[in-house]
């Protein structure tokens, strides 16, 4: 559980990062899409995993990664216009 916390803390700040980037480069609807389907459902679960403690926590928590994966592609797309 802490190696996760970690790693995800890790992403988040890198992520930020490449949100910089992105403004930087007056891409803002792919920033923005960052932000929206990455980086806020990415906060949510670092604090839900912090909480979670029964098998039905963690099962909640993986979905909410699949739907984070599912705006990181979107990004992508974004990214193009």
């Amino acid at each position: 559980k802490a190696l996760v916390l970690m790693l995800t803390e890790i992403t988040i700040l890198l992520l930020l990062i490449t949100q910089l980037f992105l403004i930087q480069f007056s891409n803002y609807v792919a920033a923005t899409w960052l932000l929206a389907g990455v980086e806020i459902p990415l906060v949510y679960f670092v604090v839900t995993l912090k909480k979670s403690t029964a098998k039905n926590d963690f099962h909640k928590l993986s979905q909410v990664l699949k739907w984070i994966m599912l705006g990181g592609m979107s990004t992508l797309i974004a990214a193009q216009f």
